[in-house]
């Protein structure tokens, strides 16, 4: 199976290629719209879907597709053009590199309930995906749409130039690994610490197909002021950054006040007037990112400690009995895994 052909691929959000999934698979709309006030005639260009509502629509497909690459389907019907103006930018960057990274730096604007992110993983770039706000069924398909996207992004950027080496993926090996990585047109491993499609480092420099260098500078000037990226607090900007300092095992406030370009003690400041604190923000991402990997994997939970970058793994068993009353894998067995 290969990925869909340019002709196949949607230029509106990624949302909206759901109903075209769900006809192609025969199953009938109506149940996975029902109650939330829009139905699949409203996906249409431009049109947003609220993270929550995202998160039933996959789950309902998914559950009633008996596919849990369902997300996936959705993801690889889109590319960077389901991004609207970021979508352009990307498009205008001289290389991969800096399409890929003008994304990270704005996707905040798209989304304060998940981030995008780029870490070096050996002689690879990992383009990652993390929710940080909620725990809920339809994540692992969020995932799923996130990474289907994700590697037609490099590919059409390139003109196909570039494609992903691999995909990560943290969830269970499913039943059917090997449609995911047809859908994917690159290899897949489950059970990883993170959600991610590799590139190689050296390919980061490859030139995108039409650079246009006098549009980039007018969509950068414009599109932080028009994603509102100005008015976000000091708490939504370091949770955005989080997830992949856990990931880097760089955990301190002065690591996260460098990438928000300000100094730790104004950091510190600006959380406390919004009421909380580097500590607490930092714990409430390391519990979903806990939760996750010991609800939708099967890695160790010392592989999980590793992972959200605590020094022993007592320590990460002390803090999750703190935060959900219960052992890691007490949790994991109540939740039936």
């Amino acid at each position: 199976m290969k990925p869909p052909t340019d002709d196949a691929l949607q230029r509106v959000s990624p949302a909206a290629a759901l109903p075209a999934v769900l006809e192609d698979l025969g199953i009938d709309p109506g149940p996975v719209f029902e109650g939330l006030g829009f139905g699949p005639h409203d996906l249409v260009a431009g049109a947003r879907v609220p993270f929550a509502q995202a998160l039933v629509l996959l789950e309902r497909a998914g559950r009633l597709a008996g596919q849990p690459e369902l997300g996936v389907r959705v993801g690889v019907r889109n590319d960077h053009r389901c991004l609207g103006t970021v979508g352009e930018l990307m498009a205008a960057a001289p290389t991969l590199g800096q399409a890929l990274a003008d994304y990270v730096a704005l996707q905040g604007g798209h989304s304060q309930a998940a981030c995008s992110y780029l870490v070096p993983m050996g002689e690879c770039v990992a383009l990652g995906f993390g929710i940080y706000d909620r725990q809920a069924p339809g994540t692992d398909q969020v995932y799923g749409l996130a990474m289907g996207a994700g590697a037609n992004m490099i590919r059409s950027l390139t003109g196909d130039a570039v494609a992903p080496l691999e995909a990560h993926f943290s969830i269970r090996r499913p039943p059917n690994p090997a449609v995911f990585a047809g859908l994917l047109g690159t290899e897949v491993r489950f059970n990883q610490p993170q959600t991610c499609v590799l590139v190689r480092r050296a390919d980061l420099s490859a030139p995108t197909v039409a650079p246009d260098p006098a549009r980039r500078d007018e969509l950068l000037a414009a599109l932080p002021v028009r994603l509102g990226l100005a008015g976000q607090s000091a708490t939504a900007r370091l949770r955005h950054v989080l997830r992949p300092s856990l990931s880097l095992g760089d955990t301190s406030l002065a690591a996260a006040a460098r990438r928000l370009h300000m100094t730790a003690r104004t950091l510190g400041r600006c959380l406390a007037r919004e009421d909380t604190s580097f500590a607490r923000e930092r714990d409430a991402v390391r519990f979903v990112m806990a939760s996750e990997l010991l609800r939708l994997t099967e890695l160790p939970v010392g592989d999980i400690s590793a992972a959200l970058s605590y020094a022993t793994h007592s320590a990460f068993v002390r803090s999750f009995r703190r935060w959900s009353g219960m052992a890691p894998s007490e949790w994991r067995a109540a939740q039936g895994r």
